[in-house]
């Protein structure tokens, strides 16, 4: 008897600590756009827009399935693609699509094309507007942000030297942000990662001599930021 209490107990122990470890976040599939709070709009009626001008406004054109966190709910399997130029994710059902304000719901995170995507204010002076920015690197000493940027070139009529021109999208060099918290500081170069991190510009020069690094290099960046992020200075 005693030895089947036993067995019944570990048994019931197994069952319940599953339980409460996944009923935190709640899993389910998109089925309603309408609980981003945005309303919804002709998806084909945007493409006959976006034809008209050369390049695209997307980091990719076609909708791939995604993830949505919001309100501790975890929506899979979401259509999404993201609008660079407008800094605004699209989500879409059917024949019918919707633009997903970052100012106007209440979602945490969005999983979309292999980035992992949180909204974020921007420092002055982008006029502290919230946007969309990738994560490349997390942690509470310092986190590491990439917000992509495309710019639209406007048309040109012809001239008495030169042919006419039509608008067109052009793709230019993101922007990277150190974080801490809400804080977010644009990334403009070796000052500011000292500055951020409260070591001396010769520290990180050194650092960055002694692996090659560039400033220009994505992968470099993250290098730098986990490396000043996990100095015993900047420790808990």
């Amino acid at each position: 008897m005693v030895q089947f209490r036993l067995f019944f107990r570990v048994t019931l122990v197994f069952l319940i600590v599953p339980s409460l470890s996944f009923a935190q976040i709640d899993i389910r599939s998109l089925t309603d756009l309408q609980i981003f709070g945005t309303s919804t709009y002709d998806f084909r009626e945007s493409v006959t827009d976006i034809k008209e001008i050369k390049g695209s406004p997307y980091l990719t054109d076609e909708f791939s399935k995604g993830e949505i966190l919001m309100n501790n709910t975890m929506y899979q399997d979401v259509l999404l693609r993201y609008n660079v130029y407008n800094d605004l994710f699209e989500a879409r059902l059917g024949q019918n699509s919707i633009a997903i304000d970052p100012a106007k719901n209440p979602i945490d995170t969005i999983y979309c094309e292999d980035n992992k995507f949180v909204r974020k204010f921007l420092q002055a002076p982008k006029n502290n507007s919230l946007s969309h920015v990738a994560v490349l690197y997390q942690h509470n000493n310092g986190s590491l942000y990439k917000r992509y940027r495309i710019t639209l070139i406007q048309a040109t009529r012809p001239g008495a030297y030169a042919e006419a021109k039509p608008a067109e999208f052009d793709p230019m060099q993101p922007d990277y942000y150190l974080g801490r918290g809400e804080e977010l500081y644009l990334l403009k170069g070796v000052k500011t990662i000292a500055d951020f991190f409260d070591v001396e510009a010769k520290e990180v020069k050194s650092f960055m001599k002694s692996g090659q690094l560039k400033l220009q290099r994505e992968k470099d960046l993250i290098s730098l930021c986990t490396h000043f992020s996990i100095l015993p200075s900047n420790g808990n």
